[in-house]
Formats: structure tokens, C-alpha cells, sequence
């Protein structure tokens, strides 16, 4: 079990290559629903937190808001430590370590000489500071980071806690009981005999003699004297304890898996268990006084307590189950629906996400509407969900033991679901139509076995459905007369198809894949579906897509901790991947123009771009007062693979900049937004582009410019 929580501390957290910049940003589960590593107090107010995929949180109003920082970096990150209001520092995967000088606004990346893992930073001034991390590595700068210089330590497995009281005593903890200390500011590093070999994941000291290591199997150990002697304390359990801290020689913390919180008030001679309220994993726990706290864990939990951890109050806004598809109406007005029954509505533009009971708690795996105040929701079980108050009231219309998996109206009165009957025995394709607004509905049972996933009209007579049957794979059925016939398309696809989507009686697309096997297909018609061609890619399985017109649409999908978003501006010649932030797989995409779109999947993961998912594109404003609108030319040019555009503005004005291929075609929207006076320079990142000629064109107010450049790879 220990190996277990070792790798879910250390190596879990995957060594990632990229750069994360925002295009797909969270909207629920908030504040992010990535592992969280390590929390710091920075003062009353102000904390800051690290973890997973480069994610640096942080609040200054003691946790009523919470706001991401860029950090640069997609590296998991897995400790921080700031020494001031303004200057901080964090460390992560491949060597990782970043600084920031004004509070996290902005962070540097510096040289560690490294890329093996890091796992713990401490300093105790502006200057000076140590990180440690596998195998064996001890860093030390006295230069605030500028230049980190290696030191010995002759241990060579993990070392994963650093704790340093002044400049010349410290301590380290590891893999096997591992408990290293200076006296010489690591000049020279000296083994101190714990008694035991499990892992020590924190240590914490509170003077020069006073100090607490805590590890695997509730192991917790306690000096008096320095280090010399190391005396074990009963922690009451037998999980691993991640993270402890202590206010003062008597009350102490430390935190683990389960929602693990246990406490002391007599330096560790007892430790009682504290409700946490929550079942997630817990990694970091830090204390201001004796009663203002934070612990941070796993799928972006954080917590707080302001008496001392009599109660512990979720700063996580969010629900956390499955959702498998959402619709908007409009840029404001949208819902999500998925398991137990959960359905969240928002009217502004999911800033606020509210749940409505409807009176079940089966899964839910389609959601339709046809104006803000109609729609309807189905699944398992065969429920059929109608609301006409925009969701403050759903009401069963139908139901029968089927399984329905997608819903789609063409207008108010004419809508149809496809799912299949008798699904958990020998399953039949199941499509049902209604032209009164559901009042009722009509079976066009098929016989065709198999089940159906996704349906798609055009207008009242020309739809299809997509499905799979377990022995001769994928299914594609159309209709030319609203479904009194379905002919079967000869699709010669042997995945499941598990969405489908037509922008004109001709066009068309539908993705899938295997999910025992980790690999998703997308395929394409021009013929109406009479011919379908295999589109190249190597992604995972894909449950969702959608074109907003001939050319531009996206998919969506993923496999176990992972996610995939696929965007092509070329209808599906090249598909481009667009970096989420998160790791849960999704289930479901939608678009109401070419910018602003919504995802949704696992863990209640709920994604919105504004930007048509545009990723790589970096921002910085320059102080300089502009008095002429500006477009200037992009440096480098002819550029591979990244281009800076520099642009200014002399009043505050809707800008929006977007890139062009040589025949017009948009390929990204880089700036969207409403932008105060000044000047402005952006990085395009251009890797996944062939090379050629293109344009970028500047709209602000009434000032509109464009400009070539070339991609030359």
C-alpha cells in the first residue's frame, strides 16, 4: 500500500512536455478539479497552492474566490514556499523550478540542472533555500534561485520533505525511514536513525531540538532533542500520512487518504480524528495560528477551518458527478445532464452552474432544447424528461425499460430518440418519434440488432442515427422520410460510433472507438453517407462532435485519466489537439458559434472556450500609452513554429484578432476580448499547421487591419 501512495505523491502526477496556456477553462468543478499537492499560508488572507499539470491557485480574500495563476508550465507541481507577500517559489516534475517576485502574478522558470522529479522546497529568507527530490538530489541556492548548486547527501532513493529552521539546521525525509540532517547548511549531510523503514512523506520542525516526521502505515515520530533520538507516536491508524504541520510545541495536524485528519494538542502524545466531510485523498495541511488551517488533496479539494479543525468547511464549488452531454441555447443559457439523475442549468453563461431536482436518480445521457424555456432529457430506464419552464420543473412523458441514449428536435413539435430495447439481454436498435412536443410518442423499432447511440437531423425527412452491434461492429442507419424507413449504410466500421453529426444533406461525420483498446475513429461522408472514409489520427475514443459549418467543428473523448479535444478548421483534413487542463475523459461538446463552446465529462467537469478553443497563445501588456491603433508586423517572419504579434489600442475597445489561411479559411481566433488602453503582444503557436502563407486581421472599434505571414517549417 505504500508503494501505492508513494506513486500517487510523486510519479502519478505524469512528466508532461508541453506548454499550457488557456483557451478550455473550468467552469465546474471549481476552483480546478486537478490534484492538489501542497498548500502555503502566506498570510491571513493570502494562500497559494500547487499540483497537477502545472496548476498554481490562490487567494487574497482567505478563500471566497480563488484564482488561477499562469504558471508556464504544464510540469506537475508538487510543493511551494514563499517567504513574503511577493516572493515565491515551486517545484515539480523534470526539474521544475519556477519563481515569482510580485505574489505569483507572473513566475520564471530557473535553472535547476536537473530533470529528475523535485519534491519539496523550503526557504527561510530571500536568498537562501534548499529542494530536494529523487534519486537523492539536494539543491541549495543562496542567491534566491539565480544559480542552484548541488549537495551530497550519499542517499540515492526519494527525498520528499525538506524543513529548514535558519540558515544552517535542516532536515530531510524519504523513501524507507530515511531522515537526513545538517547542522552546516548542507555542507555536510548526516543519517539520523528513525527505527523504521516505511516511507516519511513530511517533516516539520518548530525549533532547533522540536520536530515531527509522519510516513507510511500512520507512522508518526517525534524529537526533542534535534533529531538524535526519533520516539514513534500512535496515530490510531494505518493509513499513510502525507503532510504535517504544528502551530506551537503542543497542537499539531497531519493529513491523509480517506479524508484523514487527525490532530493533537499535547505535541503528539494523543492524536484524535477530525471530520473532514470528505472521502478524497488529503496530501498538504498548514496552519496560520492555532485555529486558522488549510488542506488541499486530491480532484481539487480544498479545505478550511477557522477553529482549529472542529470544523472543516469545503472551499470546492462544484459537483462531482458524470455528465454526458450538454446544450445551449444561447451564449447565456445552458444545461448539463448525467449520472443519478443530475441536471445543472445556467443563465450566465455557466459563471453560476444550479442543480435541479427531478425526482430520479437514474443516469441521464442526453439533454435537447428547443428555446429557453423547452427541453427534454433522457436515459436509463427509459425516461423521458420535458420541462416548459426552463428547468425549474421536469415532468416524466414517457417510460419504458429501454435504454435511451440520444434525444435530438428539429423544431418544436418534431424530435426523435434512438437507444435500444431489451439493452441488457439481446439488444435491438430502438428509435422513437414524436411530432407534438412529446406528448407522445411512436416506436420505429427496427430489426436491427445492436444498439443506437446518437441521432442527427437535417430537417423533418433526412437523419441518421450511429450505433454499434457487438458482433459485426459500427451502424449507420439514414432516413430520407423521417423515419418511416431507416436503410442501413454500408459502413464497414468496426468500432463503435458513439456521435454523429451533419452540416448539410451531404456532409457528415461520426467518431468513436474501442474503449478496451484505447483508440477512436472519426470517418466522413460527402455522399449523404453512402461512402464513408476513414479520417488518419492516432487519439483515444471519441463520444462527441460537432461542426459549426463545413469546416470548423470539434471532438471530444478520452480514455481512463485522460481527455482528448480535437478541433479542425479544414473539415476534418487535419485534426488539431487543444489542451483542456484537466485529466477527466469527456463525454460531450457543444458549440453555439465558432468561439464559444462548452464540454463536459467525468468527476462533474463542465469546460468553456470563448476563443474556439485556441491553446498556445501567450498575452502581456506593456506600460507604454499608445495614441494611434496599431497592427504591427509579426516577428519572426517567415516563423517555425511560433510568431509574436504586437498590437496597441489608444481607447479601451473590443478587440478581435483572427488567423486566416491563404484561401480565406478562419484558423483561430486569438483574441476575443474586451482590452483597456495600452499595448499588447501575443506568441501564436503554429506546430500543428502546414506550411504556407497566412493572414492575421486586427478588428477594434472601427480600426480594421490585416497582415501576411509565413509558416516555414
Amino acid at each position: 500500500m505504500k508503494f501505492l501512495y508513494l506513486i500517487f505523491l510523486t510519479i502519478l502526477l505524469i512528466q508532461f512536455d508541453t506548454f499550457a496556456q488557456e483557451g478550455w477553462f473550468l467552469q465546474n468543478p471549481l476552483p480546478i478539479d486537478n490534484y492538489l499537492a501542497e498548500v502555503h499560508i502566506i498570510n491571513s488572507n493570502s494562500v497559494i497552492v500547487v499540483g497537477e499539470s502545472g496548476t498554481i491557485l490562490k487567494t487574497i480574500d482567505g478563500g471566497i474566490s480563488w484564482n488561477s495563476q499562469i504558471s508556464g508550465t504544464s510540469m506537475s507541481l508538487h510543493s511551494t514556499h514563499f517567504t513574503n507577500d511577493s516572493t515565491g517559489w515551486a517545484v515539480g516534475n523534470m526539474g521544475t523550478i519556477l519563481n515569482t517576485t510580485d505574489g505569483g502574478a507572473n513566475w520564471n522558470s530557473q535553472i535547476s540542472g536537473t530533470d529528475y522529479i523535485l519534491s519539496s522546497i523550503h526557504f527561510i529568507d530571500n536568498n537562501t533555500g534548499w529542494a530536494v527530490g529523487s534519486p537523492g538530489i539536494i539543491l541549495n541556492t543562496t542567491d534566491g534561485g539565480i544559480t542552484w548548486n548541488s549537495q551530497t547527501s550519499a542517499e540515492y532513493s526519494y527525498l520528499l520533505s525538506v524543513h529548514f529552521i535558519d540558515q544552517n539546521t535542516g532536515w530531510i525525509v524519504g523513501y524507507e525511514g530515511t531522515i537526513l540532517n545538517t547542522t552546516d547548511g548542507g555542507a555536510i549531510w548526516n543519517f539520523q536513525r528513525s527505527g523504521t523503514t516505511e516511507f516519511f512523506f513530511s517533516v516539520h520542525f518548530i525549533d532547533q531540538n522540536t520536530g515531527w516526521v509522519v510516513g507510511g502505515e500512520g507512522t508518526i515520530l517525534n524529537t526533542t532533542d534535534g533529531g538524535e533520538n526519533w520516539n514513534p507516536q500512535t496515530s490510531g491508524t494505518t493509513k499513510d500520512l502525507f503532510s504535517v504541520h504544528f502551530s506551537d510545541n503542543n497542537t499539531g495536524w497531519t493529513v491523509g487518504p480517506g479524508g484523514t485528519i487527525l490532530k493533537t494538542i499535547d505535541g503528539g502524545e494523543n492524536w484524535h480524528p477530525q471530520t473532514s466531510g470528505t472521502g478524497e485523498g488529503l496530501g498538504s495541511v498548514d496552519f496560520n495560528d492555532d485555529n486558522t488551517g488549510w488542506v488541499v488533496g486530491v480532484e481539487g479539494t480544498i479545505l478550511n477551518t477557522t477553529d482549529g479543525g472542529m470544523n472543516w468547511d469545503s472551499q470546492t464549488f462544484e459537483t462531482t458527478e458524470g455528465l454526458s452531454s450538454v446544450y445551449f441555447v444561447d451564449n447565456n443559457i445552458g444545461f448539463a445532464v448525467g449520472n443519478y439523475g443530475i441536471i445543472l442549468n445556467t443563465t450566465n453563461g455557466g459563471i453560476n452552474w444550479n442543480s435541479k431536482t427531478i425526482g430520479t436518480t437514474l443516469s441521464l445521457y442526453s439533454v435537447h432544447f428547443t428555446d429557453s424555456n423547452t427541453g427534454w432529457a433522457i436515459g436509463s430506464g427509459g425516461n423521458i424528461l420535458n420541462t416548459t419552464d426552463g428547468g425549474t420543473n421536469w415532468n416524466i412523458c414517457h417510460s419504458q425499460p429501454d435504454y435511451l441514449s440520444s434525444i435530438y428536435f428539429i423544431d418544436d413539435t418534431t424530435g426523435w430518440v434512438v437507444g435500444a430495447y431489451g439493452f441488457w439481454t439481446s439488444s435491438w436498435c430502438l428509435i422513437l418519434k414524436t411530432t407534438d412536443r412529446g406528448i407522445s410518442w411512436d416506436s420505429q423499432m427496427l430489426e436491427t440488432a445492436g444498439s443506437l447511440r446518437s441521432v442527427h437531423f437535417i430537417d423533418k425527412n433526412k437523419g441518421w442515427a450511429v450505433g454499434v452491434n457487438e458482433q459485426t461492429g459500427g451502424i449507420i442507419l439514414k432516413t430520407t422520410d423521417g423515419g418511416i424507413n431507416w436503410l442501413q449504410q454500408n459502413s464497414e466500421i468496426y468500432s463503435t460510433l458513439y456521435s454523429v453529426s451533419f452540416v448539410d444533406e451531404y456532409k457528415g461525420w461520426t467518431v468513436g472507438g474501442s474503449y478496451s483498446l484505447g483508440t477512436g475513429t472519426i470517418y466522413k461522408t460527402t455522399d449523404g453517407g453512402t461512402n464513408w472514409t476513414n479520417q488518419p489520427g492516432n487519439f483515444e475514443p471519441l463520444y462527441s462532435i460537432q461542426f459549426i459549418n463545413q469546416n470548423t467543428g470539434w471532438a471530444v473523448g478520452g480514455w481512463y485519466n485522460n481527455n482528448i479535444i480535437l478541433k479542425t478548421t479544414n473539415g476534418g483534413t487535419t485534426w488539431n489537439s487543444q489542451t483542456s487542463g484537466t485529466t477527466n475523459f469527456l463525454k460531450s461538446v457543444y458549440f453555439t458559434d465558432l468561439n464559444t463552446g462548452w464540454a463536459v465529462g467525468w468527476q462533474g467537469t463542465i469546460l468553456k472556450t470563448t476563443n474556439g478553443g485556441v491553446t498556445f497563445v501567450e498575452q502581456e501588456q506593456f506600460d507604454e500609452i499608445p495614441t494611434d491603433y496599431k497592427l504591427a508586423n509579426n516577428f519572426p517572419n517567415p516563423f517555425n513554429p511560433s510568431t509574436k504579434i504586437r498590437y496597441s489600442i489608444p481607447n479601451q475597445s473590443k478587440v478581435i484578432i483572427k488567423v486566416y489561411d491563404i484561401l480565406g479559411t478562419e484558423i483561430e481566433t486569438l483574441v476575443n476580448d474586451e482590452k483597456q488602453t495600452g499595448t499588447y503582444e501575443l506568441t501564436w503557436y503554429a506546430g500543428q499547421l502546414p506550411s504556407g502563407i497566412y493572414f492575421y486581421r486586427i478588428q477594434a472599434g472601427s480600426f480594421v487591419e490585416t497582415k501576411k505571414m509565413i509558416l516555414l517549417k
